[in-house]
């Protein structure tokens, strides 16, 4: 059943929101405390309608930037409004809309009036004197200060950050009104992660917390046309893990329940929020990695190998060793199915467990993909 139209955000080509709100405010409208009040009531109510419409669609957090963007206009005319969410264990900001044809790009939260929000969890307004003179500096530093930021919470943590470039001046004076509505904003916030918890828990290997290989192919189907249409790149990443099944046969099956718990936790919690990761078997996971280059893919593949590494080393005996190999599949110019992409990386992860290296990728030699890393023999 299509949507409807009142609770579609505006498009642009090719489905993406647009910038601009659905509904212009009049401007000779006063936003008092009573008027805005009613406005976050409203949009309240609104919410759980466009949650129903929304929740379950691979473009959500696009959507829910949009609502977002229109409802602050509609409360107090909020203008120049972006969102992002925090990312790399609170190292950086991630836009919740990614532009269009670009590669992924990161705000680190060690800089700027964003980083200063994130990082200290209290909000920013260019109006109040209590903050000093060095934190407006900081909001200077980069051009004209917004004339709002604030944090969004999950309890005492910083799960994202708000910027508003301009407002009524009514509303700018006005902290009560303006710690409101930031609440407001987080409870919307934190209500969509929770139903994208419930979601992903229906679609989870239990055993390893990440989705199920048909779950997997679902949800990356999506996510790779989705990438198709504005031009993004993605890497496929294979890990291989060896040695699994001597564990069985050892009789250390709850040692390997262990482990493959801890190696699903740990990758998903390496990759950021919309990036895919499944669980194909006992010992191969895959991740699929949005607005990823080739070279930043590589990268980020290696540090995924790394802390898989560490894992099995501290259950690696001589009696049953264990070891983890990559395969890498770039997802370029040329469009190929999500099959073919997941077939590539397991193609180029089973190539390197026959030429004993350990990473091994798909896009520089069409023959069996270019070697990343020293070879050597297996342990064991």
């Amino acid at each position: 059943m299509s949507r409807p139209e009142a609770l579609k955000p505006p498009t642009l080509d090719g489905g993406r929101p647009a910038a601009r709100p659905v509904e212009e405010a009049s401007p000779a409208e006063q936003v008092t405390g009573h008027v805005a009040m009613a406005r976050l009531a409203d949009m309240l109510g609104f919410f759980e309608q466009w949650l129903n419409e929304w929740g379950e669609d691979a473009a959500r957090w696009i959507a829910f930037d949009q609502f977002i963007r229109h409802r602050l206009h509609q409360t107090v005319k909020a203008e120049r409004v972006r969102c992002f969410r925090v990312v790399c264990g609170g190292q950086a900001l991630e836009s919740l809309v990614p532009a269009q044809g670009k590669l992924h790009a990161l705000v680190p939260t060690a800089q700027g009036i964003l980083g200063y929000v994130a990082t200290r969890a209290c909000p920013y307004r260019r109006v109040d004197p209590s903050l000093g003179p060095a934190v407006h500096h900081l909001a200077e530093s980069g051009g004209q200060a917004p004339c709002w930021c604030f944090p969004v919470l999950a309890g005492s943590q910083p799960i994202g950050v708000v910027s508003v470039g301009r407002m009524a001046d009514q509303a700018c004076t006005d902290p009560h009104l303006l710690a409101v509505l930031a609440g407001t904003v987080g409870l919307l916030w934190n209500r969509l992660l929770d139903m994208e918890r419930l979601s992903a828990a229906r679609q989870t290997d239990q055993g390893s917390g990440v989705l199920t290989r048909c779950n997997f192919f679902r949800v990356a189907e999506a996510v790779l046309a989705d990438g198709y249409a504005n031009f993004e790149p993605a890497i496929f990443v294979v890990l291989a893990v060896e040695g699994v099944r001597r564990l069985d046969d050892s009789g250390l099956w709850e040692q390997r329940d262990q482990l493959i718990g801890k190696l699903g936790r740990a990758i998903r919690s390496k990759v950021r929020s919309d990036d895919v990761v499944g669980r194909f078997s006992d010992d191969r996971f895959v991740a699929l990695l949005r607005r990823l280059d080739a070279a930043l893919g590589g990268m980020i593949a290696r540090k995924l190998m790394d802390t898989v590494a560490g894992l099995l080393a501290e259950c690696s005996t001589q009696t049953t060793p264990l070891k983890v190999r990559c395969g890498l599949a770039a997802a370029g110019e040329t469009p190929r199915t999500l099959r073919q992409h997941v077939a590539a990386a397991f193609a180029a992860a089973e190539s390197g467990r026959l030429r004993q290296v350990d990473l091994v990728c798909d896009w520089e030699q069409p023959g069996g993909g270019a070697l990343i890393g020293d070879e050597h023999p297996d342990a064991g």
